[in-house]
Protein backbone atom coordinates (compact mmCIF):
# COMPACT_ATOMS: atom_id res chain seq x y z
CA UNK A 1 0.00 0.00 0.00
CA UNK A 2 0.57 3.70 0.23
CA UNK A 3 1.37 5.70 3.13
CA UNK A 4 -2.01 7.58 2.97
CA UNK A 5 -3.61 3.89 3.16
CA UNK A 6 -2.03 3.47 7.02
CA UNK A 7 -4.03 6.26 8.22
CA UNK A 8 -7.38 4.82 7.00
CA UNK A 9 -9.56 2.42 9.26
CA UNK A 10 -8.93 -1.35 8.35
CA UNK A 11 -12.39 -1.57 7.17
CA UNK A 12 -12.08 1.22 3.94
CA UNK A 13 -8.72 -0.23 3.06
CA UNK A 14 -10.41 -3.69 2.14
CA UNK A 15 -13.25 -2.17 0.63
CA UNK A 16 -11.40 0.58 -1.83
CA UNK A 17 -13.68 2.57 -4.37
CA UNK A 18 -12.19 1.65 -7.94
CA UNK A 19 -13.47 5.11 -9.86
CA UNK A 20 -12.36 3.87 -13.01
CA UNK A 21 -14.21 0.42 -12.81
CA UNK A 22 -17.81 2.14 -11.73
CA UNK A 23 -17.10 5.48 -14.35
CA UNK A 24 -16.62 2.49 -16.90
CA UNK A 25 -19.84 0.48 -15.51
CA UNK A 26 -22.21 3.54 -15.48
CA UNK A 27 -21.03 4.21 -18.87
CA UNK A 28 -22.11 0.77 -20.25
CA UNK A 29 -25.12 1.14 -17.99
CA UNK A 30 -25.92 4.40 -20.16
CA UNK A 31 -25.20 2.51 -23.38
CA UNK A 32 -27.19 -0.44 -22.32
CA UNK A 33 -30.30 1.76 -21.76
CA UNK A 34 -29.76 3.65 -25.04
CA UNK A 35 -29.82 0.17 -26.82
CA UNK A 36 -32.91 -1.00 -25.14
CA UNK A 37 -34.82 1.91 -26.38
CA UNK A 38 -33.53 2.11 -29.41
CA UNK A 39 -34.88 -1.85 -29.46
CA UNK A 40 -38.28 -1.04 -28.31
CA UNK A 41 -38.71 1.75 -31.04
CA UNK A 42 -37.10 -0.91 -33.77
CA UNK A 43 -40.20 -3.52 -32.31
CA UNK A 44 -42.40 -0.99 -32.32
CA UNK A 45 -42.12 -0.22 -35.82
CA UNK A 46 -41.65 -3.79 -36.62
CA UNK A 47 -44.91 -4.59 -35.55
CA UNK A 48 -46.53 -1.45 -37.04
CA UNK A 49 -45.21 -2.69 -40.10
CA UNK A 50 -46.34 -5.98 -40.34
CA UNK A 51 -49.67 -5.38 -38.82
CA UNK A 52 -49.63 -2.70 -41.74
CA UNK A 53 -48.99 -5.68 -44.06
CA UNK A 54 -51.58 -8.16 -42.85
CA UNK A 55 -53.87 -5.21 -43.71
CA UNK A 56 -52.51 -4.58 -47.17
CA UNK A 57 -52.22 -8.06 -48.41
CA UNK A 58 -54.06 -10.97 -45.70
CA UNK A 59 -51.80 -13.55 -45.57
CA UNK A 60 -53.86 -16.32 -47.73
CA UNK A 61 -53.25 -13.58 -50.81
CA UNK A 62 -49.35 -13.86 -49.62
CA UNK A 63 -49.08 -17.42 -49.77
CA UNK A 64 -50.55 -17.76 -52.97
CA UNK A 65 -48.04 -15.59 -54.03
CA UNK A 66 -45.00 -16.56 -52.46
CA UNK A 67 -46.34 -20.51 -53.86
CA UNK A 68 -46.59 -18.95 -57.57
CA UNK A 69 -42.96 -17.36 -56.94
CA UNK A 70 -41.44 -20.44 -55.57
CA UNK A 71 -43.11 -22.83 -58.30
CA UNK A 72 -41.96 -20.24 -61.31
CA UNK A 73 -38.26 -19.35 -59.40
CA UNK A 74 -37.83 -23.33 -58.54
CA UNK A 75 -36.61 -22.43 -55.00
CA UNK A 76 -36.31 -26.28 -53.96
CA UNK A 77 -32.53 -26.18 -54.54
CA UNK A 78 -31.66 -22.74 -52.30
CA UNK A 79 -31.11 -25.43 -49.66
CA UNK A 80 -28.24 -27.53 -51.85
CA UNK A 81 -26.01 -24.21 -51.64
CA UNK A 82 -23.29 -25.30 -49.85
CA UNK A 83 -20.01 -22.96 -51.41
CA UNK A 84 -19.51 -19.30 -52.61
CA UNK A 85 -19.28 -20.44 -56.09
CA UNK A 86 -22.55 -22.23 -55.64
CA UNK A 87 -24.23 -19.10 -53.86
CA UNK A 88 -22.73 -16.82 -56.86
CA UNK A 89 -24.36 -19.48 -59.42
CA UNK A 90 -27.86 -19.14 -58.14
CA UNK A 91 -28.17 -15.84 -57.79
CA UNK A 92 -27.16 -15.47 -61.55
CA UNK A 93 -29.99 -17.64 -61.99
CA UNK A 94 -32.44 -15.67 -60.37
CA UNK A 95 -31.65 -12.73 -62.42
CA UNK A 96 -31.83 -14.89 -65.41
CA UNK A 97 -35.26 -15.54 -64.33
CA UNK A 98 -36.15 -12.27 -63.05
CA UNK A 99 -35.29 -10.84 -66.02
CA UNK A 100 -36.99 -12.89 -68.36
CA UNK A 101 -40.45 -12.14 -65.98
CA UNK A 102 -40.14 -8.34 -66.33
CA UNK A 103 -42.91 -6.77 -68.93
CA UNK A 104 -39.68 -5.14 -70.72
CA UNK A 105 -37.85 -8.30 -71.13
CA UNK A 106 -35.64 -8.94 -74.63
CA UNK A 107 -37.68 -12.00 -74.74
CA UNK A 108 -40.69 -10.58 -75.44
CA UNK A 109 -39.47 -6.97 -77.33
CA UNK A 110 -36.31 -7.66 -79.11
CA UNK A 111 -34.65 -10.06 -81.06
CA UNK A 112 -32.07 -11.93 -79.09
CA UNK A 113 -29.25 -11.15 -81.65
CA UNK A 114 -30.08 -7.71 -81.41
CA UNK A 115 -29.61 -7.29 -77.29
CA UNK A 116 -26.64 -7.26 -75.46
CA UNK A 117 -26.35 -7.93 -71.56
CA UNK A 118 -23.98 -6.28 -69.49
CA UNK A 119 -23.03 -5.66 -65.44
CA UNK A 120 -23.54 -2.27 -64.50
CA UNK A 121 -21.08 -1.61 -61.06
CA UNK A 122 -22.40 1.35 -60.50
CA UNK A 123 -26.09 0.40 -60.05
CA UNK A 124 -25.18 -3.01 -59.28
CA UNK A 125 -27.71 -5.12 -61.84
CA UNK A 126 -27.58 -6.82 -64.97
CA UNK A 127 -28.62 -4.06 -67.65
CA UNK A 128 -29.72 -5.16 -71.15
CA UNK A 129 -28.10 -2.74 -73.67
Amino acid sequence: GTKASGFLPGSLQNNRLHVDGLKERLLLEERLRAALVRLVLCLSGLICFLAFLHGLLPSTEASAVRNALEARLDLTNAGNVGSYDEVYSFARYLVQLQSEMQATSPKYWCEEQRVRREWDAGLSVLRTV
